[in-house]
Formats: C-alpha cells, structure tokens, sequence
C-alpha cells in the first residue's frame, strides 16, 4: 500500500508541473488551423514547446507547420529554437542559445548576436500574462518587441521590423485569445481548453 501511494503521488507531482493549452486559428471567421502549447517544469528548468498547423487558401492552398522550443533556467531564456514548415519543405529556422554576455542567433545559417538579457519572451505568451513586461523577445523574428497595456488584460505588440501590432487578451493570466496582424495574413487564435 505505502509503494501505491507513493507511485500515485510522485505521478500527480509530474502532472502538476505540466501545462497544456489548445488554441484554434481563425481568418476571416473560418477555422484554418490550431495550435498546441505546453509548459513543463523539470527541476530548475522550465520548458516550452509550441505546435501549430493550418492551412491558408490564396491564390493557392499553402500548409503551414510552425514549431518553436524554449528553455528558461533561473528566469531567463537558456536555449531557443523556431522552424516554420511551408507545403512540408523547411521555410526558416531559427536556434539561439546563450552564451557568457549574449546570445549567439542563428537564422537560417546566418550567425548573429543579441546582447541584451531575456527574461520574456513570445512562448512564455501562451502562459504568463505580462503584466509588467514592456519587451518581449521574438524567437521567431529574433528581435526585442514593445509591449503595451491597453487595458486591463489586454495588451499591445508591436513588430518593429514591419509595423503590424497584434493583440493579446487574457482571462485569469493565461492568453484566451489573440488578434495577429501578420504582413500576410491576419488572424486570430482562440483557446479550446
């Protein structure tokens, strides 16, 4: 019996460090893909992994699969990577990995370097609501991105590299629902559960 009872609780201790939200991703109302999120907590480390699929109907229909990795130890970002699949073929990858003073970023084998300290960035989106958070990082983009409030629970990025500002909306610190205004396409997510 004292064996079952400690199965069962260190079973239930992982499960409590383990988060997994679903989203679904709408354009012009119609539901064109979703999105997997999860946040584990292992010893001092806390991992992201997020997972999107959709398809966009153009001129042409377009497959698009999006998976992006973050690795935060001690409150910051240790390790980052970000591929986005296009019709099955990689389109872009990105690794950034933290080095003594800054971040060594890889974009699609183009070495470069980010030296400021991150703290936050877009996969921790999914999980804490910024409250007192003025940048974000962008694994994606690979740029540092204001952060406003609009009101409460609601908040502004904006990409400095094209302009487009999306909002964020949150309902008890976790994101319900995004409106992305993207160069291409803009969209909106939506939390399932």
């Amino acid at each position: 019996m004292k064996n079952y009872l400690l199965l069962v609780l260190l079973l239930s201790a992982t499960f409590l460090n383990a988060q997994t939200y679903k989203y679904r991703i709408l354009a012009k109302g119609k539901a064109i893909g979703n999105i997997t999120v999860n946040k584990t907590i292992k010893d001092s480390a806390i991992y992201y992994d997020i997972e999107a699929h959709s398809t966009v109907k153009m001129f042409f229909t377009e497959s698009i699969k999006y998976h992006m990795s973050s690795i935060y130890i001690q409150g910051n970002m240790f390790y980052s990577s970000a591929t986005i699949y296009l019709n099955g073929k990689v389109h872009f990858n990105s690794i950034v990995q933290k080095e003594n003073t800054y971040y060594s970023v890889n974009i699609s084998g183009h070495e470069t370097r980010f030296f400021d300290m991150v703290s936050y960035s877009g996969a921790m989106l999914y999980f804490t609501e910024p409250t007192t958070i003025n940048k974000i990082y962008s694994e994606i983009d690979n740029v540092e991105k204001d952060i406003s409030v609009i009101k409460r629970h609601q908040y502004k990025i904006v990409n400095p590299k094209t302009g487009n500002a999306s909002i964020f909306y949150y309902k008890d610190g976790i994101l319900d629902g995004a409106d992305i205004d993207h160069t291409y396409v803009s969209f909106r997510i939506e939390r399932i559960y």
